[in-house]
């Protein structure tokens, strides 16, 4: 007996959670999906329109106007005229344009040309993260998004400053990933105070600076940041520990286990504990983890309000007494 066809909730179900670069492959060999497919909802994990390439998870598909390749052997010869503008435009057209809904996790800038923005301008993508590498070009990239997606969830950028500080997009953003482009312009204490996110991730180390010492930005943590906010500093593997040992040299007298923080501390790394006054302290430790089979290493410092410990541990307490609760029926 032959088995029955998917039905289309079941097809639609099927495509929408289908990796993106492999569905792009299915359709083109399927007609019937091909009439299907754009209603359908698709889920992309980065997308990058760069000058002559387009880039969405891990497929590349770049075209070169002006390049002519020699002593190359097919077995077929191809000979299709284009001019550069409309390559992108179809490629936009052809794998984006008129979906129903492109749920998109990270947006790649830059959109370095305005003509490129103007035939995704229609895009509307619905995104979790917006990556910045050029803020000349951050506004174009802005207007591809969807109005409901704002304020973002995170925000990556290679820039510190008036131009960031000063954009309502970035400062309303729940996450400020700090990436290491410019190496020339470490991060600046007073451009740091500018910034009011949730959450600020530093990717290259911001005490490299003489401008910026670790027990500086302690005392800036202590005197000007409320309860609530975090600060993480990616680095790699030895570096944590030397780090959090140079803060036991002036705060040993706040090293503390912190029991209640629910974390995978990195082993042998110092803890500490920093009271600020009467409702706030400072957690600062490092963390471990593995993403992608690589080890990353983390300095967090966090801004917390003196009874979280407590309260943390009420709800432990309250997690468990329910639990006993329900095995004891």
């Amino acid at each position: 007996m032959p088995p029955k066809p998917l039905s289309y909730p079941a097809l639609k179900c099927v495509l929408e959670n289908l990796e993106a670069v492999k569905r792009f492959h299915i359709t083109a060999r399927s007609p019937g999906l091909q009439k299907i497919d754009k209603l359908v909802p698709i889920r992309l994990d980065n997308l990058c329109m760069a000058r002559y390439e387009l880039i969405f998870n891990e497929l590349s598909i770049e075209f070169w106007p002006d390049v002519v390749f020699n002593n190359m052997r097919t077995g077929k010869s191809i000979c299709y005229s284009v001019r550069s503008e409309n390559s992108m435009k179809k490629m936009i057209d052809y794998y984006l344009v008129g979906r129903s809904q492109i749920l998109l996790n990270q947006l790649d800038s830059p959109i370095n040309n305005k003509r490129k923005a103007d035939y995704a301008a229609n895009l509307k993508l619905r995104v979790n993260c917006l990556n910045i590498r050029d803020n000349n070009h951050s506004d174009e990239a802005i207007h591809l998004i969807h109005p409901d997606c704002f304020p973002l969830k995170t925000i990556k950028t290679t820039v510190i400053g008036p131009e960031t500080s000063g954009h309502p997009i970035f400062q309303s953003a729940r996450t400020l990933i700090l990436s290491g482009g410019n190496y020339d312009m470490p991060p600046q204490l007073e451009d740091i105070k500018k910034l009011h996110n949730e959450t600020i991730v530093f990717e290259e180390d911001p005490f490299s600076s003489r401008n910026l010492g670790i027990f500086k930005f302690i005392r800036y943590l202590k005197e000007s940041v409320p309860p609530g906010r975090t600060f993480i500093l990616l680095q790699s593997d030895g570096y944590v520990k030397t780090l959090l040992s140079y803060v036991k040299m002036g705060c040993s007298r706040y090293m503390d286990p912190l029991d209640s923080v629910q974390e995978r501390f990195i082993p042998g790394a110092p803890r500490f504990l920093i009271p600020i006054n009467d409702t706030s302290s400072i957690q600062i430790y490092g963390i471990e983890e593995i993403k992608n089979g690589r080890k990353a290493d983390k300095i967090v410092f966090k801004v917390v309000p003196t009874d979280c410990c407590k309260l943390q541990e009420d709800h432990d307490a309250n997690r468990l007494s329910r639990f006993k609760k329900y095995n004891s029926y």
